[in-house]
């Protein structure tokens, strides 16, 4: 099998930081890497792959063509949709992630679709689209179809680690009484909880959680998505209405978590946290 020339839109975002420890530890075999910024006017950068130094480019859709497979994650969701579906029609395995109104399907371990399967474009769902969509799909298997609504908690690591330093920085001012910084969030989150639906990201963020949730669960029915801005770094929560089509008691709809990736309390002292739960691979 040939090495494949592989391209990450975004190297140092979560996302990207990620793909490159997978490579690095040889899931793929690659036989050239490109690093692109975010942004077509950032500046270039040295990193390391293996044994060699790679040079971060500005963002350049020219080397796209020269691509057997693209990783894209940045903060402009127009920008990168168009760059990936670009990308995809020129027969570049484009893989998504963080993108916002993106019709493409979903690809989840375990998951993922035929659809998916056989389309060069595809996107990575979001932490909050797994969280409800991985609980909607649970309880499809078990009960059949049914009807549902999730209010999802955000973290401030949702906008990067951006907002994961801004909280921070609102935090320390608040108990020095001064300013909080607001340039990422626009308001104070720091001891806060605020309804997402402001800003024109938030109707497209809510919409694409749902849209997500709904392929990974397979749902017939298209699930509603409502979204707080809640003072926590990086930990998801949401509450999830089911309705289903028949009666059903409590101990079975507790015992349908009771497998991986779930995980069920069963004392107080096992009641999980955000702290409690962090680097666990269960939900």
């Amino acid at each position: 099998m040939r090495g494949l020339r592989v391209g990450i839109v975004g190297p140092t975002t979560p996302f990207g930081t990620r793909v490159r420890e997978l490579l690095e530890e040889g899931r793929l075999t690659v036989t050239e890497l490109k690093l692109f910024d975010n942004q077509a006017d950032g500046e270039s950068t040295l990193t390391r792959f293996q044994d060699e130094v790679v040079v971060t480019q500005p963002l350049d859709e020219g080397h796209f063509p020269q691509l057997d497979l693209c990783f894209f994650s940045a903060q402009d969701t127009d920008l990168l949709n168009r760059l990936a579906t670009e990308a995809a029609e020129g027969d570049v395995l484009s893989i998504v992630h963080g993108a916002l109104g993106l019709e493409a399907p979903v690809v989840v371990p375990g998951l993922t679709s035929e659809e998916a399967s056989s389309t060069r474009l595809a996107a990575v769902p979001r932490p909050a689209s797994y969280l409800v969509g991985a609980v909607a799909k649970r309880v499809l298997d078990r009960f059949g179809d049914c009807r549902m609504s999730a209010t999802v908690l955000l973290p401030a690591g949702e906008r990067g680690d951006e907002g994961a330093a801004e909280l921070h920085q609102q935090v320390v001012n608040l108990l020095n009484f001064q300013a909080p910084p607001q340039e990422i969030f626009k308001e104070q989150i720091a001891f806060n909880a605020k309804i997402a639906g402001r800003g024109a990201w938030a109707p497209a963020m809510a919409e694409t959680v749902a849209r997500e949730a709904t392929l990974i669960a397979g749902l017939s029915e298209a699930l509603t998505v409502a979204l707080v801005r809640v003072p926590v770094f990086h930990a998801y929560s949401a509450t999830i209405w089911v309705e289903l089509d028949e009666p059903c008691e409590q101990r079975a709809l507790v015992s349908a978590f009771r497998d991986p990736p779930f995980t069920v309390a069963t004392g107080r002292a096992k009641d999980p946290t955000p702290v409690s739960v962090a680097e666990s691979p269960l939900i």
